[in-house]
This record gives structure tokens, C-alpha cells and sequence, in this order.
């Protein structure tokens, strides 16, 4: 969908890709002086076309000089005009209905499907008392695989310019999961994170069904992406690894892709009427899964705030996402100090089985805070609050909403909020 958002996007890909419009774009005050300037020159040139100034004064033209240069004038601003509309158009064309393009898997009315019984969905459970520690080293950074480049060589269109319109050309290196090690006798959970392009994220997890050979797909009458060609390999690799953590705690996710570390968090109000949940719509301008309903918060955590550490602690790692997407539009949970625990992690398909780590973050509110927190959700269309034993019925009405809700609730089901019931 092209909207004021991807328009300026689009002009800011225009000016990266063709140093020329940078001039324009740097200098705000010299454009505007050149753009009057040209507009006046411009203006003239139309009513010395339909002879008006030398009606009025009185000018008369010698051999069709003034003629000629002013009728040059209009050409060229026809010609700059239909030159900088097209690269606009056909920058903007790239990515329409982007999202669709990249990934064409099922992703509406996905509450028919029974995520606990896909094959496809790798789901871990983890007790919520486990300690969890994270380390962190910059060095590990990921590096583009030439097999993945060399499936990408033909594709017809430029990836530079998608990645412009659709990211924001603003490419933050993004934390990885390398290795998680779970030791169910002391109870603790180890995660070792590196660090990867965005960019490089963008075009394997975020886009694993997008066309990377026309020619193969109007040959084969088949589309080629990602998906088609390494899902299958891919799948065989985490058969095997599920069986490595479920008899030693280990998962290694496959190095072939960057497997950036996505966090989903679940915000729980314990109240005396019981446990309920606030869930939110993501906006229209998201990268994936625009306008659908989602956990409380979810997103991939920033690299560029750690690289002084080689630890990062737990609570902050969450803190990252929770506070930029609720406690900053909800004040009153700003002054309290939530418990925050992780149930588990799985892997999600539709994003080419990225990890997603997925935590619970639990305020205790008295009836009085309640009543002031329901006052400021009812000012913020995109939150909803719900009460955790309507949840089911909640996802299952709900015509978009990202399948991350569903593998998030059969975790949640084990843990001890779904045990009591409102």
C-alpha cells in the first residue's frame, strides 16, 4: 500500500541512489531559493507562450529568440518532471503489497489452524523460575552465505531499493541467537547472542517467499523463493535438533540464516478479580504482520546498545521493547516494577523458523490502579485488555493476528497464570 510514509521513503531512496537529489535534500533553504527561482522562470515561460507579457509590454520579438529559450524552458520541466514521477513510480511499484510478495503463506484467519499440531511449528516450554543469563559478543557477527547469494543473483528487481522503501534505509545491526543451553537440574537457561545486518534479516526471515527467478517461475509455472528451495533441508535440521535439546537442553539454531532473536512479551495485570492480558495491534507501517493482533509487545532487540558488554542482564533485555511499545503509553505501569519470567521460546515458520523468545511481565494493581490503567488503555485505540480465560475465544474470532499468538498461548497455558481462572 503506498501511503505518505513509503512516498518519502521512496524520495529518500531516490536521493541515496542518485547523489544528484542529495543537493536538494541536504539543503532545505538553497532548494527552496532554487525552486522559486525556477518556478518564477517557469511561470513566464507559460504566459510568454500565450504572448501575454508582450501584450501588456508591449515587447516585440526579434528573429524568435525569446521564443525558443522560453519554449526550452517548458520541455526541459516536462522532461525533469516525467523523469523524477517515474523514478518515484517506479520505486514505489517495488515494494506495493510488499509484504504479500514476501511472505504468501496463510496468514489470515490462521486461527483455524491448530498451532499445537503443525509440525512446522517448533515450540519449547520452560519453567518461568529459570535463570536466565545472556552473553553477548559483537564479533560473532553473521556473514551472508555465498549459496544464498548466489540464489539471489537473478532476482528481478533491486534489493537495495526495497530495502529502502520498506525498512526506512535504516539498517541496525540486530542480536542473534548462536546457542541456548537449558539445565533443567540447576534450572538455569544460557543464551549466547551474536550480531547481523539488518538487511540481511530483511531478506531471508522477513522475505523467505519472495520471487528470486521470473524466468524459473514463467518456465516452471512454479515460484521460487527461499522457502521452496531450503525449507525442506531446513526442516530436516531442526528434527534433529529438537532432538539434541530435549535429551541435552542444547539448541543450535542453523547457521545458514542470521536467526535473529525476536522477543514477544506478554503484560499481565494481576488483579483481585483475577489475571487479565493487554494485547496491541500493530500499526500500518510495520515491515510484517501491519493491522494484526499481537502480544503485548514483540520486536527484534538493537546490538548497538551492547557491543560495551559482554553480558547483558535479563531484565533489561526485556525492558528494551516493553518500555518503547507500553509502559512509555501506559504511565501508571511506569511506576511499578514488574516480575518478568520467560515460559519458553519456539520457532517461527512464517518467518523461515526465526527464534522467538517469549516472556511474561506481571504488575500487581490494586482495583484503584486498575480502574486508572483502563482509563488510559481506553485513550490508546491499538491496546485491548482481556481477560486471560477469553483469550482462545479471542484469537479465534480474530480475522488478523500474527500465528505468534497462537504458539505463545500453548506456552502460556503451562504456565501458572492460566491456571487461575477469572
Amino acid at each position: 500500500m503506498i501511503n505518505k510514509v513509503k512516498s518519502s521513503r521512496a524520495w529518500a531512496a531516490i536521493c541515496i541512489k542518485y547523489p544528484i537529489f542529495q543537493i536538494f535534500s541536504s539543503n532545505r533553504i538553497f532548494s527552496l531559493v532554487i525552486f522559486l527561482v525556477y518556478l518564477k522562470l517557469l511561470t513566464f515561460s507559460i504566459l510568454w507562450t500565450f504572448g501575454i507579457p508582450q501584450k501588456l509590454l508591449g515587447i516585440t520579438v526579434i528573429n524568435g529568440v525569446p521564443d525558443g529559450l522560453f519554449s526550452g524552458v517548458i520541455e526541459i520541466s516536462i522532461l525533469i518532471f516525467l523523469g523524477v514521477s517515474l523514478l518515484v513510480w517506479k520505486t514505489l511499484l517495488s515494494s506495493s503489497e510488499s509484504e504479500k510478495k514476501r511472505r504468501t503463506c496463510k496468514l489470515d484467519r490462521v486461527s483455524q489452524i491448530d498451532v499445537s499440531k503443525r509440525n512446522d511449528f517448533h515450540i519449547y516450554p520452560i519453567d518461568e523460575k529459570v535463570n536466565v543469563s545472556l552473553s553477548f559478543d559483537y564479533k560473532e557477527f553473521y556473514n551472508f552465505p555465498g549459496i544464498l547469494d548466489a540464489s539471489y543473483k537473478w532476482m528481478a528487481l533491486d534489493r537495495d531499493e526495497l530495502f529502502l522503501v520498506e525498512a526506512g534505509s535504516l539498517d541496525i545491526p540486530k542480536l542473534t541467537l548462536r546457542t541456548l543451553k537449558y539445565n533443567k537440574e540447576d534450572n538455569s537457561l544460557k543464551i549466547e547472542l551474536g550480531v547481523a545486518s539488518f538487511y540481511d534479516i530483511f531478506y531471508t526471515h522477513y522475505s523467505p517467499d519472495l520471487l528470486i527467478s521470473s524466468q524459473s517461475a514463467n518456465e516452471s509455472n512454479n515460484s521460487t523463493s527461499l522457502r521452496s528451495l531450503y525449507e525442506h533441508s531446513i526442516l530436516k535440521y531442526y528434527e534433529e535438533a529438537d532432538n539434541l535439546f530435549y535429551s541435552s537442553g542444547e539448541f543450535t539454531p542453523l547457521s545458514l540464516l542470521p536467526n535473529p532473536i525476536g522477543i514477544s512479551g506478554i503484560v499481565i495485570i494481576n488483579t483481585p478479580d483475577g489475571f487479565f492480558v493487554i494485547l496491541r495491534r500493530r500499526g500500518e507501517h510495520e515491515i510484517l504482520d501491519r493491522n494484526r493482533i499481537e502480544w503485548s509487545f514483540a520486536g527484534l532487540i538493537e546490538a548497538t546498545d551492547w557491543v560495551h558488554t559482554k553480558t547483558i542482564p535479563f531484565t533489561d533485555f526485556a525492558y528494551s521493547e516493553l518500555n518503547d511499545e507500553v509502559t512509555k503509553k501506559l504511565p501508571i505501569l511506569e511506576e511499578h516494577i514488574p516480575n518478568i519470567s520467560t515460559i519458553g521460546f519456539v520457532l517461527n515458520p512464517d518467518c523461515l523458523y526465526q527464534p522467538e523468545l517469549f516472556v511474561t511481565v506481571e504488575y500487581q494493581l490494586n482495583n484503584n490502579l486498575f480502574s486508572v490503567l483502563k482509563r488510559q488503555l481506553n485513550r490508546k485505540p491499538e491496546f485491548c485488555l482481556i481477560q486471560i480465560s477469553q483469550l482462545e475465544d479471542k484469537f479465534k474470532s480474530a480475522e488478523k493476528i500474527k500465528s505468534l499468538c497462537f504458539s505463545g498461548l500453548e506456552l502460556l497455558k503451562q504456565s501458572r497464570f492460566y491456571s487461575k481462572r477469572d
